[in-house]
């Protein structure tokens, strides 16, 4: 129940991005969607924090504070591995080494 009503409330007023940038590197862990989970703690892989959908992580206005030429850390998990959806959002593209 207290991860609903921070959600509602992150939600209702988003937190701003931190600073004003333009940032040359970027690090971000976006809060991933995951679907059904168990909220019981006893059990692994509770959030103890919202997530949120990834319409919703697209949105963040991250080029806004991104320098030209940024370069970005994406933290994510398996499942999202291909979320490249986020990457074009947010400005940038995939690239290999």
């Amino acid at each position: 129940m207290k991860i609903a009503k921070q959600a509602e409330q992150i939600r209702a007023e988003p937190p701003p991005l931190p600073g004003r940038g333009p940032y040359r590197v970027i690090v971000a862990d976006p809060p991933w969607p995951y679907g059904e989970r168990s909220e019981d703690p006893s059990k692994r892989g509770v959030r103890p924090y919202p997530t949120m959908s990834i319409a919703e992580i697209c949105a963040l206005s991250v080029v806004s504070v991104a320098h030209h030429g940024c370069v970005l850390w994406l933290w994510t998990t398996n499942q999202h591995m291909r979320e490249f959806s986020v990457l074009n959002a947010w400005g940038f593209h995939r690239r290999r080494s």
